[in-house]
């Protein structure tokens, strides 16, 4: 049987675990320009999966406007800047491709992508470019 006080620190552990870091090193022009063209909360891309994963999460603002980062048939990549490398979505054969999509985007919801890091090419501090479709957001520092 839990005490009381030792339950109340598991509740604040599992709620600690349980949301998702906004800390990023972007600058404030940055992240008012992942808003302005892509309608999206830029809230991290870190390193997953001890690292052979770059895990990119956000947060739908516009729904029009973010409409197709979530858009299956658009496949996105990172470009590493110190050598100008690709890396992808992996797919899976039963799960299909690691990332969230879907026609319905809703707003203030938050959304995920997960890239492919072989050798852990990519380690935190890199900046990397990420590409979806149209979009490009340069300079991108993974934390």
């Amino acid at each position: 049987m839990l005490k009381v006080g030792s339950a109340l620190g598991l509740v604040l552990l599992l709620s600690a675990c349980a949301t998702v870091s906004t800390d990023n090193p972007q600058d404030a022009a940055f992240t008012k320009q992942f808003e302005d063209q892509w309608g999206v909360k830029f809230l991290s891309l870190r390193p997953s999966a001890e690292g052979y994963l770059l895990d990119l999460r956000y947060r739908v603002i516009n729904a029009e406007k973010a409409a197709p980062l979530l858009d299956r048939s658009i496949k996105p990549y990172l470009i590493a800047e110190k050598d100008n490398s690709k890396l992808f979505v992996p797919v899976s054969p039963k799960l299909g491709a690691l990332r969230t999509n879907t026609k319905f985007v809703k707003e203030n919801r938050n959304y995920f992508m997960f890239f492919a890091n072989p050798g852990k090419h990519i380690n935190r501090g890199d900046t990397v470019t990420i590409v979806v479709g149209d979009y490009k957001a340069e300079h991108v520092v993974v934390n």
